[in-house]
């Protein structure tokens, strides 16, 4: 019997994503039935990162797993990779199913394998499956495997469900290079990306300038400390609707003249006042910010000032706000 008359797309969509999710992984017909019409629909979020925490140990030894653990004076500081994958089900559901990872000294019941590549072991759990990863998550191995099972995790997904949008959480991950990992080969289009790094985490710019440049996103949060560099590098562009950034020292005026964003959001920026009045004769004359719709940026100038200004170009207005700490832009 053929896998269309076996299987009802309304049928499936009563069930819950998660027997849909696990029939997909032990059926092939089922899983090349969902490949065909997709009936479900969802939003994706990658969380890629590292939970902190340290230990004070009687004795510190000598060879800590590289990536994992760091050494203090008297601490351990160990990072504990965190890879999930989200997903939050429309319509009918309205349901979030994770996929995380768990080593392979935990517990489980009884484990399905998704024949994706190797085969990938998973247990399932009330909304979520618990991917069995490497024997021992607290030592990092150089093939990065987990990282690999993730992709295929994504793929198969990407395969079964019909996915509406992309979000990414990342968290900083030791010897990663974000724009080019996988989530960046299976999409370009971002609702959101969030990114921050803790510590000594560093990002070099011409990272950063190469997410910019080749990835679509519409919401990005920022809250980072980018390498610093004696060289002169061509400034940043910012292409979204919304842009976040937080701990903003690194940002230069230069930096937000290219951008398209609807609203800005600067916090710790270093500015003048020349900085303020360039951008304001740059959105009066209609030559940069011409999508803008607010902007504000906390900073360390003393003066409070207010002024109503109009564009030449199609006569909008915009009210201006120069307080302590604060330059804000709103237009009307």
């Amino acid at each position: 019997m053929s896998a269309e008359k076996e299987f009802n797309v309304e049928e499936i969509r009563k069930m819950d994503p998660m027997d849909v999710i696990d029939l997909s992984m032990t059926s092939k017909e089922f899983s090349e039935f969902l490949t065909i019409h997709k009936p479900l629909k969802a939003n994706l979020t990658w969380i890629l990162g590292t939970v902190h925490h340290y230990s004070t140990p009687s004795s510190i030894p000598i060879n800590l797993p590289k990536g994992t653990h760091r050494r203090g004076t008297s601490r351990i500081f160990t990072f504990n990779e965190r890879l999930i994958l989200e997903l939050k089900f429309l319509e009918e559901h309205e349901k979030c199913v994770r996929f995380y990872f768990g080593d392979q000294g935990d517990t489980v019941r009884q484990t399905n394998v998704l024949k994706y590549g190797d085969p990938i072991k998973m247990a399932r759990e009330e909304d979520a499956f618990m991917v069995i990863g490497r024997p021992n998550m607290e030592i990092l191995t150089r093939d990065r495997h987990d990282l690999l099972v993730l992709e295929c995790i994504s793929k198969h997904i990407l395969e079964i469900v019909d996915v509406q949008e992309f979000h990414l959480r990342y968290g900083f991950l030791w010897d990663f290079k974000l724009e080019q990992s996988f989530p960046f080969k299976l999409t370009k289009r971002f609702e959101s990306i969030n990114v921050q790094t803790r510590n000594d985490d560093q990002v070099a710019k011409r990272d950063l300038r190469r997410l910019l440049k080749n990835a679509n996103i519409k919401d990005l949060e920022l809250c980072i400390e980018l390498e610093s560099t004696t060289s002169l590098l061509k400034p940043l562009v910012f292409i979204c609707e919304a842009l976040k950034i937080k701990e903003g020292d690194w940002v230069k005026t230069d930096d937000l003249m290219g951008a398209t964003c609807k609203k800005i959001y600067v916090d710790r920026m270093e500015m003048s006042m020349e900085d303020t009045v360039r951008i304001v004769k740059s959105w009066k004359n209609g030559t940069r910010f011409g999508n803008l719709e607010s902007m504000e940026i906390k900073i360390s100038n003393k003066a409070n000032a207010q002024r109503i200004v109009k564009r030449v170009t199609d006569g909008k207005i915009a009210s201006l706000y120069l307080k302590p700490h604060l330059f804000r832009m709103d237009v009307q």
